[in-house]
């Protein structure tokens, strides 16, 4: 799936099919998309845009803020039966007061408390029940959503010192971050490392995605000049 910030493309590897249903839906342009199931998709981006598909039809969930959000995530909770999704809501380099963490359940959304947080979040992660990551001002974690217990930030150069921008992972063991100054940094579940040997034409890591052995960064060379992608393969 692909979006242009108004309409969803469907690639099947030989033909696109394009689908703007959407567009009169949202209240800004889409940033982040999660297909659960191809009848289970939904999408977020600017003033707090949510949509959700069911197969058949666009509907509109009202998240309760005009943040832009930033991320989406979600993944299978063996104890409930049901996925799990949570959403960051923030102003990047603005408003640094102002930020959300959603829960969507169905076509219901939860703000959820943010408790030992600071700054801008910008990227979601997470094992339900296990451990939840949230990125952007900081690395963050928790163990769980239940009680009070507050997010926790790793130390500045703990895993980095920089902005970070996404996150994404295989398994609590093998995790990658990316961020600011064309930084990609790997948890093997012991320990975090980071990668030095990036061109250094790259400025900045917005977005990764990461599937067994193969990850892919995406992001901009210095003053934004050109588009940049690089491809990890662990041998």
């Amino acid at each position: 799936l692909f979006t242009n910030g108004g309409a969803i493309a469907e690639y099947n590897g030989h033909n696109t099919k394009l689908d703007c249903r959407m567009n009169t839906l949202l209240n800004g342009a889409i940033k982040k998309i999660l297909s659960i199931t191809p009848s289970n998709i939904y999408a977020v981006g600017g003033n707090g845009t949510i949509v959700h598909y069911n197969g058949n039809s666009w509907q509109r969930i009202e998240s309760g803020t005009d943040l832009p959000i930033q991320d989406i995530w979600g993944a299978y909770n063996e104890a409930t039966g049901e996925y799990e999704i949570l959403a960051v809501a923030s102003k990047i380099m603005e408003d640094l007061g102002e930020r959300q963490i959603l829960k969507i359940t169905g076509n219901q959304t939860v703000t959820l408390d943010q408790a030992g947080m600071y700054g801008y979040m910008s990227g979601v992660w997470f094992v339900p029940n296990t451990k939840y990551y949230i990125v952007g001002s900081g690395v963050f974690r928790k163990r769980s959503l239940n009680g009070s217990s507050p997010w926790v930030r790793y130390e500045p150069g703990e895993v980095t010192q920089y902005f970070s921008f996404d996150i994404k992972g295989n398994a609590l063991n093998d995790i990658f971050v990316v961020g600011s100054f064309a930084e990609i940094v790997h948890f093997n579940g012991i320990n975090w490392k980071t990668y030095h040997n990036i061109p250094t034409y790259i400025d900045n890591f917005y977005s990764l995605d990461f599937k067994k052995n193969l990850m892919l960064a995406v992001g901009s060379s210095r003053y934004g000049r050109n588009a940049v992608l690089v491809v990890g393969r662990r041998k």
